[in-house]
């Protein structure tokens, strides 16, 4: 596509292209069910949070989640408003956020943009379910293990390249895997895990310090990126792995499982609290 349109005169086309997608989310947008979070607390609306938890989980034994939801805005309610220093002066806001925060760093620190900035549309839609039955915790660390051994063997195939002459399509194929594994893990469940780990009263607050760090630590890459490239050339790859590992043994030590718990039973697993 760059070399048909990455021309002076046709960069204006290729870069219209992306509305495109845009548009397409668009259409699919009223088909998307409404928060049943939302219907349930906000609204007061119990069938019609019942209907869309429904159609989300693709079963009708919604009750106990719902009564969940409803029991945690109930405790909300009673609590005090978390200020902003509360999140790093109160042990069981600061940990969970903690641990949201490097999950976040761990999905642009990778070193995805530098590779791509494209994710494979495939494996994130085939991950979604697999959260559900393989867990988000073992998903993580595993797309974070595939992506530090892809990485290492993508900066090997690009150095010795010269000397083997299917080193080439090595790097392709580490390219692509690298992505696979991006996608499967890093990808989409940092976003997840955020709702699944905070508090309610405090959800706010910490999403918004997530995403900052997200688009922060994205900044960082594609301003030292280059740099790096220049200096390290085709060794550069290897920092990313370097932390990665570094990701993954913190996922390992420090990420708790969150498939199939509350947000009271996750906090104490993080915290090392009797329930």
């Amino acid at each position: 596509m760059s070399e048909i349109m990455g021309s002076s005169d046709m960069w204006p086309i290729l870069l219209a292209l992306t509305a495109f997608p845009a548009v397409f989310q668009l259409l699919l947008l009223p088909f998307c069910p409404e928060s049943p979070r939302y219907l349930l607390v906000a609204k007061g609306q119990r069938a019609k949070a019942a209907a869309a938890l429904n159609k989300l989980r693709g079963t009708h034994d919604i009750d106990r989640e719902l009564n969940e939801i409803m029991r945690e805005f109930e405790e909300m309610q009673r609590e005090p408003t978390v200020r902003w220093v509360d999140l790093v002066g109160q042990r069981q806001l600061r940990v969970p956020l903690v641990i949201a925060l490097v999950i976040q760093m761990s999905q642009q620190l990778s070193g995805i943009n530098a590779v791509t900035y494209y994710s494979n549309l495939l494996m994130t839609v085939i991950s979604i379910p697999l959260m559900d039955r393989l867990g988000r915790r073992t998903l993580h660390l595993a797309g974070l293990i595939g992506m530090t051994v892809f990485s290492v063997l993508l900066s090997l195939s690009l150095l010795f390249q010269d000397s083997v002459s299917w080193f080439p399509y090595a790097s392709i194929s580490g390219v692509v895997l690298f992505v696979v594994f991006f996608s499967i893990g890093p990808g989409s469940i940092p976003w997840f895990i955020m709702t699944e780990m905070i508090p309610m009263s405090a959800r706010g607050k910490a999403v918004s310090l997530a995403v900052l760090t997200n688009f922060f630590c994205n900044f960082l890459v594609g301003l030292f990126f280059p740099i790096l490239q220049e200096s390290l050339g085709y060794y550069s790859f290897l920092v990313f792995a370097s932390l990665l590992a570094v990701f993954s043994l913190f996922t390992y030590l420090k990420m708790p499982e969150t498939k199939n718990k509350t947000v009271d039973q996750v906090l104490a697993v993080v915290l090392g609290t009797p329930q």
